[in-house]
């Protein structure tokens, strides 16, 4: 029976030693954590590289705008050379990822648009002649030529790729008017 008394007394004794045994606390809530941790330094990672693309998406339809607006005329030579700036803009993401289009549109007293020429990245964009819808607000302010960008970009994550999305598509448009003549012409578009 003292042996028995012994073995409880003993069982007791350690039991009241591992409540207030400190040691193992933190190893412990480290495994409880550190994958919560990981979680969200993947999170901010992902999150500050997709505002990035974003953010160099709607710069790209920006400055292609910008600098087809400048012109006088333009040619398919010349929208190549555009794109081929912008390109640098997108980097360092997969720039075969992004399609631009460029297209100007005239717009006649009953503010009905019509596609005077278009041009994608990889060739001829919309047809020529065909009915282009434009906003109301766009047609108030006495523009009868505008010059429409759009320009997507298929972002693709390196975190989380494999595990939730594949892709995600960033749309970004941006129109202007012509700033140094009425209309501009595109020779061979």
């Amino acid at each position: 029976m003292k042996t028995v008394v012994k073995s409880f007394a003993r069982i007791a004794d350690l039991v009241s030693r591992f409540r207030t045994d400190r040691r193992g606390v933190a190893a412990v809530e480290f495994v409880f954590v550190a994958p919560i941790c990981i979680v969200m330094l993947g999170g901010l990672f992902e999150g500050s590289n997709l505002f990035e693309a974003a953010r160099k998406t709607n710069a790209a339809a920006h400055t292609i705008g910008d600098l087809v607006a400048r012109t006088r005329s333009i040619d398919v030579s010349g929208l190549e050379d555009v794109f081929a700036v912008t390109n640098a803009i997108m980097v360092p993401f997969d720039t075969e990822a992004v399609t631009y289009t460029v297209t100007a549109v005239s717009i006649d007293d009953k503010g009905k648009g019509t596609v005077v020429w278009s041009r994608r990245k990889d060739g001829p964009g919309l047809a020529k002649n065909s009915p282009y819808a434009v906003s109301p607000e766009l047609v108030a302010g006495g523009n009868n030529f505008l010059v429409f960008v759009d320009v997507t970009f298929d972002y693709v994550s390196p975190v989380t790729a494999a595990l939730i999305v594949k892709e995600i598509d960033i749309d970004r448009s941006f129109v202007t008017v012509p700033r140094v003549s009425t209309t501009i012409p595109c020779s061979d578009c």
